[in-house]
């Protein structure tokens, strides 16, 4: 119930969406929501997380002004989207002004310069190194090192001596702190706490929740079944290099060819966004504040999307299948019953141990491939489904509207009533629309109104199909303006 509720304040507080009306009623974190999508699945551990698309009104008009022909403009572009980003997202944790000026006293250890004050800062090891540590198997942990001595630390020992000597997490004494999960501890305590109460420090939430350690799910399925020759890396691609400010640069020199939803194609560069990044932020995910450090307190890993790569990435592990990884512990289960059953020999199987040994086998079959855990389980008992909409679905055959436009050829059906056949076009349902439906979009159309058969008793009920001069299949060639017979009493009016 925690987390419907949580969701539930990110629709109408965070995107301010009328989920009633499907509209917005005010310009939400990110801008003006136009439409959202939301994926539930469960973590390794079974709790829900949610994956959450959302389209923001101006936004993708900003991302085509990148691909312009006047520089200006390109420019302009790129630093609207930037100077959004900077508001929006961050990967800071350890590198503000503060924390750089005194950094020396927050890494204490056996140096040959005995005195704090005239030690310098830890130095982060070099690109080529900071590359290597996103690989799997990378024998080298080394993050950084004291320019002194030989006394280094890797990632985790570095944030670690960090929160502890800063005295920004009392009685933490190592990270990550998964034994005593002190940080998150401190985090659930905040919650709880009720009216306004001193917050609690940013940098407890970002070391607990958006802090990045490798795990097993960073590198994917190719991180258990690789070739010897080759070597898995980090999927995030963490850590990465320290930035000064938030870039947008094309990822290579290769022009491709740029597919649009009407079928047709362009030609144009790829651009991938670099959020600005602190020299100790290298394994920092970009997370948004505003609800990270909130009473939710809790992980927000946060893109801006690009067409290309990266949107077709997000796109998909959005609504990726999550099957696969719930059956591994059931496979563990069902290899063991086998093993059980196995054991029956010939001598002791009646009729009754060999019934219920098929029974055994069917009922496991079919309830291998519908998977869930209780929580979800639970979340799908007051929600259809696992995926939330901003809309109801509908149909819309944008394609085929800009052919007909076009004179060009449609995609038509041949339907019967009876044995009298007519030919069905969705696109021209919309183009001969009602005058009084004159102002709706095909998604509101499509939405709202159907195309059904007239009959003497609902006539008077019926909105009349407008004969336009590409008319419409489902009419005769005789009829007038606003007075349609469908062919064999098919399609030919519309209800809502």
């Amino acid at each position: 119930m925690y987390f419907e509720l949580a969701l539930n304040i990110i629709i109408t507080d965070v995107l301010c969406w009328d989920t009633a009306k499907e509209q917005p009623t005010k310009p939400g974190l990110f801008g003006t929501t136009r439409a959202y999508t939301i994926a539930v699945e469960e973590q390794a551990r079974k709790t829900l997380h949610a994956h959450i698309l959302v389209w923001v009104d101006g936004f993708n008009q900003k991302r085509e002004r990148l691909h312009g022909h006047d520089i200006n403009h390109r420019q302009t572009a790129a630093n609207d989207i930037s100077s959004t980003i900077d508001s929006i997202m961050t990967c800071k944790l350890v590198s503000d002004n503060n924390n750089l000026r005194n950094a020396q006293y927050y890494f204490p250890h056996p140096c040959r310069i005995s005195t704090m004050k005239d030690r310098l800062k830890p130095r982060i090891v070099d690109d080529q190194r900071l590359r290597h540590l996103r690989y799997q198997d990378s024998p080298d942990k080394m993050f950084a090192y004291c320019e002194h001595c030989t006394y280094s630390w890797t990632s985790e020992e570095f944030i670690g001596s960090f929160l502890i000597n800063s005295g920004r997490a009392p009685g933490l004494t190592q990270f990550p702190d998964n034994g005593t999960r002190r940080l998150k501890a401190m985090t659930i305590q905040y919650q709880r706490q009720r009216g306004l109460h001193k917050p609690l420090d940013p940098t407890v939430i970002d070391a607990a929740y958006n802090y990045h350690v490798h795990t097993t799910s960073c590198f994917g399925k190719h991180g258990k079944k690789k070739r010897k020759c080759e070597a898995s890396t980090c999927r995030y691609r963490l850590p990465r290099r320290k930035k000064q400010r938030t870039t947008i640069q094309k990822s290579d020199d290769t022009i491709v060819r740029w597919l649009k939803w009407d079928g047709t194609s362009t030609h144009r560069f790829i651009y991938e966004f670099n959020v600005k990044r602190g020299v100790y932020d290298q394994f920092q995910n970009v997370s948004c504040p505003a609800i990270s450090h909130s009473k939710l307190s809790c992980n927000t890993n946060i893109s801006p999307v690009t067409p290309g790569p990266v949107a077709q990435y997000q796109f998909k592990y959005h609504m990726k299948g999550c099957q696969e990884e719930e059956r591994e512990p059931y496979e563990k289960l069902l290899e063991q019953k086998g093993r059980i059953v196995a054991k029956i020999s010939e001598e002791d199987a009646t009729d009754r141990t060999i019934a219920l040994q098929k029974v055994l086998y069917g009922a496991f079959t079919h309830q291998s491939t519908n998977i869930i855990a209780a929580p979800l389980a639970s979340f799908l008992t007051r929600n259809k489904e696992r995926f939330l909409f901003s809309h109801t679905a509908a149909f819309c055959p944008l394609r085929d509207l800009v052919t007909v436009l076009d004179d060009g050829e449609i995609n038509a059906s041949i339907q019967f009533h009876g044995k009298q056949p007519f030919m069905r076009c969705e696109a021209l349902n919309y183009l001969c629309r009602p005058g009084e439906l004159e102002h709706l979009s095909p998604f509101d159309f499509f939405r709202d109104y159907e195309t059904i058969r007239r009959t003497q008793r609902n006539a008077e009920q019926l909105l009349d199909l407008v004969i336009s001069s590409r008319g419409h299949p489902a009419t005769r060639k005789n009829t007038t303006a606003n007075s349609i017979v469908s062919w064999a009493s098919g399609s030919g009016t519309c209800e809502k």
